[in-house]
C-alpha cells in the first residue's frame, strides 16, 4: 500500500494542459497514471457521482488520509 501511496506522490496532474501529437518523440516514456487499488469506496464514490467529503476516491482518498 505504502507503493501505491508513493506513486500517487509521483504523479504529475496535466489538467486541461494537452498533449499534441508533435510534443510527443519516439521512444519517449510517458508518464504512468495510477489507479487502485478499487475498493468499495472507490465504487461508491463513483455511483454517487463526485463523493463526498468524506467519502473521496483513489488518490484523492489517500491525500486526505
Amino acid at each position: 500500500m505504502t507503493k501505491i501511496i508513493g506513486e500517487y506522490d509521483k504523479e504529475v496532474i496535466r489538467g486541461a494542459e494537452p498533449r499534441f501529437w508533435e510534443d510527443v518523440q519516439v521512444g519517449e516514456e510517458l508518464p504512468s497514471v495510477i489507479k487502485g487499488p478499487l475498493s468499495v469506496r472507490d465504487m461508491n464514490a463513483w455511483l454517487m457521482g463526485a463523493g463526498l467529503p468524506f467519502m473521496k476516491a483513489h488518490s484523492y482518498f489517500y491525500r486526505y488520509l
